[in-house]
């Protein structure tokens, strides 16, 4: 572990997408949007169909009641994934590495190298899959348990209880 921990990503599409829909459905924000867009819609199918007294619009439905459902349950997902399938399809064609040792977290690329020393991260999360590293509220690192060799897990995780950062562990 002198030279660091060095591993070669491979995410999978699904990882991206999981990790993605999860952290962005994890903020009461992102929760409220949602809601307030089914509400749109319930209120829209209900004028359209008239299936009781109550005639939530006198005029026709409004344009945003339309177009707020139409960004969030059509637009934004498909965004996501089109733009997630790129950057699965950009990792596949260049070369990366992931490099940690007990003073940074490295990113090797054929045209760049970034070196982020550990006290610009917030935490260190370890799930049953993944471990989290977490750079602050909004932007959070990902990796697959599966990217690790059986040493290479272990020595990771002994880095990670000499890091000075908080960690927790939830199964």
């Amino acid at each position: 572990m002198d030279n660091g921990i060095v591993i070669k990503p491979n995410y999978t599409l699904k990882e991206y997408l999981h990790f993605t829909y999860k952290n962005l459905f994890s903020k009461w924000s992102t929760k409220l949007i949602v809601i307030i867009a089914l509400l749109m819609v319930v209120l829209d199918l209900v004028y359209l169909f008239q299936t009781s007294n109550l005639v939530p619009f006198s005029n026709g439905i409004p344009i945003f009641n339309i177009i707020l459902p139409v960004l969030v349950f059509i637009i934004f997902p498909s965004s996501i994934y089109l733009m997630l399938k790129k950057a699965v399809q950009k990792q596949k064609d260049e070369e990366i590495l992931f490099i940690f040792n007990s003073d940074y977290f490295r990113i090797k690329k054929e045209l760049s190298d970034v070196k982020k020393p550990w006290t610009s991260y917030k935490s260190i999360v370890e799930t049953e899959n993944y471990f989290l590293v977490k750079q602050n509220n909004y932007q959070t690192d990902f990796f697959p348990k599966r990217f690790f060799s059986g040493q290479q897990l272990i020595d990771f995780k002994e880095l990670i209880q000499k890091l000075d950062l908080e960690k927790k562990l939830r199964s």
